[in-house]
């Protein structure tokens, strides 16, 4: 709750702290990402990117105090950001109203899903995994702006010096590695 009230005072970019910036953000605004390519995926809140005094985050804080449910941690979240997009593209989005909500695709924020994030903390084990991993990294570097790390699934992971987390780590964080 404290993120929305902020947001909207101040405007601005909100990042989890499991994030890393692979591109500047600066071209983006009133921006949230879709968590994974699935029909039906849900906003993440991972990063959020907002103007101030976002009529959508206004409408985020309207949802989160008349539905609040300190038993249902993802309805207050992701849950959240998701029921009040659907509802907001729905209704404001339109020809006269400039876009006050651009939800990205996926790969832009979250370029791999939590389901498959695991097996990046290992070096891959034949050529043809490491071509892929390859592949996969310029297309990052190229194509997303973010990398999320998803710590509430590898916080106890170290990943191994040729994985392709370790590459992720060691082209845009200064001291990071050093630390591990």
């Amino acid at each position: 709750m404290y993120l929305f009230v902020v947001s909207f005072r101040y405007g601005g970019l909100y990042l989890d702290c499991d994030i890393i910036v692979l591109k500047p953000l600066s071209s983006l605004n009133n921006t949230v990402g879709l968590e994974d390519r699935l029909a039906g995926s849900s906003q993440n809140g991972a990063v959020m990117l907002f103007r101030k005094h976002s009529p959508f985050i206004l409408d985020c804080l309207t949802e989160f105090y008349s539905t609040y449910d300190d038993t249902r941690l993802l309805w207050n979240g992701a849950a959240l950001l998701t029921r009040v997009a659907r509802n907001f593209l729905r209704d404001n989005n339109t020809y006269d109203n400039p876009m006050e909500l651009k939800v990205q695709p996926s790969f832009i924020f979250f370029p791999i899903s939590r389901n498959k994030i695991t097996r990046y903390f290992y070096a891959p084990v034949s050529k043809t995994e490491r071509a892929q991993e390859d592949e996969l990294f310029k297309k990052m570097l190229n194509e997303s702006f973010t990398f999320h790390f998803w710590n509430s699934l590898t916080s106890a992971l170290v990943p191994e010096s040729e994985s392709l987390a370790a590459r992720l780590i060691n082209h845009h964080c200064i001291r990071c590695f050093d630390v591990l």
